[in-house]
């Protein structure tokens, strides 16, 4: 596939990786604004456990299957992706009878500053995933700075 151009090689910080050459062809050349991405644990970026520490030192384990007294983050929370890092991860739920997008917690990494950037873009990240669920209303019950709450609410 390589031979034939189908697949391009891509070498980065020492290691080969393999990309199809047309989803290289889709990729911006210059990136603007960065986005929020909640991202499932199935997801191909996610599902390779190793891979993901290798790439973005980001330390992730689904807990679904972990007993609720182990669990740190929750028992389905999401990464969060913020521009081309892995800077944290949200435990939700839709609580549909209520109509309601119920946020438990949001950790963001240690090293993850917050800024206006980050906080316009989780803001715009949770309505849209609000509507995505068909939830009227969202409730942010914590998160692990205090100080991200507070300015991530004063964005909602």
């Amino acid at each position: 596939m390589v031979e034939s151009g189908e697949v391009t090689q891509v070498h980065y910080e020492g290691a080969l990786h393999y990309c199809l050459t047309d989803a290289l062809a889709d990729t911006p050349k210059r990136i603007g604004r960065r986005h929020v991405r909640f991202l499932s644990p199935f997801d191909n970026l996610v599902i390779n456990r190793k891979r993901l520490l290798e790439l973005f030192g980001f330390n992730y384990q689904l807990e679904c299957y972990v007993p609720e007294a182990k669990q740190r983050y929750g028992y389905f929370a999401l990464p969060i992706f913020f521009g081309d890092e892995m800077v944290g991860r949200m435990d939700c739920k839709a609580v549909r009878k209520a109509g309601c997008l119920r946020v438990n917690n949001i950790w963001l990494e240690p090293e993850t500053k917050i800024e206006d950037e980050l906080i316009d873009a989780l803001a715009s990240a949770l309505r849209g995933y609000q509507l995505a669920l068909d939830c009227e209303q969202l409730e942010l019950v914590k998160t692990q700075q205090k100080q991200l709450k507070a300015r991530l609410e004063s964005r909602l």
